[in-house]
């Protein structure tokens, strides 16, 4: 997992690198942008090729919405 989350923030810091942001507001919108692309528009190879939005909706679909890992392990 940790693998996974570093390859997101290289990701991420090489479009920051290149974009010109003169202030708080440009970089959250910067940020908002790279987030909606990698989560909706960008199919990940270790998702069968799906955006991380569609493998949620089918996992929901399919199992109902997990419940957050706290309450898991109390079971």
């Amino acid at each position: 997992m940790n693998g996974r989350i570093e390859r997101v923030w290289f990701t991420f810091k090489q479009v920051l690198r290149i974009c010109h942001i003169p202030d708080d507001i440009a970089l959250q919108t910067t940020l908002n942008m790279l987030r909606h692309a990698y989560n909706q528009q960008r199919p990940h190879q270790s998702l069968n090729g799906y955006t991380p939005n569609e493998a949620w909706r089918i996992l929901i679909e399919r199992k109902g919405k997990p419940r957050p890992r706290s309450q898991q392990q109390r079971r």
